[in-house]
């Protein structure tokens, strides 16, 4: 048992180190622009536009309808990861 804290306690001392290197690069406006785009890709928007203008409305009103709570939860987990209480499954 023993053995098993002192490999996590290296484990953690490396993960710092490793987190230390990294750079955020990407904005929550890219995130929001990239998870659009998963969502809806080209063939959806070329299909709605061929059903009209009334799907390009609906398709706009789901995307806000579903970005806003996406956004809170991506928002609230990055928080909750910032302060350490999410903590990957063993």
């Amino acid at each position: 048992m023993a053995v098993d804290a002192q490999d996590a306690g290296s484990q953690g001392a490396l993960v710092r180190r490793e987190k230390a290197k990294l750079r955020k690069v990407l904005r929550r406006f890219d995130l929001i622009l990239f998870t659009a785009c998963a969502i809806v890709g080209v063939e959806s928007v070329a299909f709605a536009a061929q059903a009209g203008a009334q799907a390009i409305t609906w398709l706009l009103i789901s995307l806000v309808l579903f970005l806003v709570p996406y956004g809170m939860l991506v928002a609230e987990l990055g928080s909750a990861n910032r302060r350490g209480g999410v903590r990957p499954g063993r």
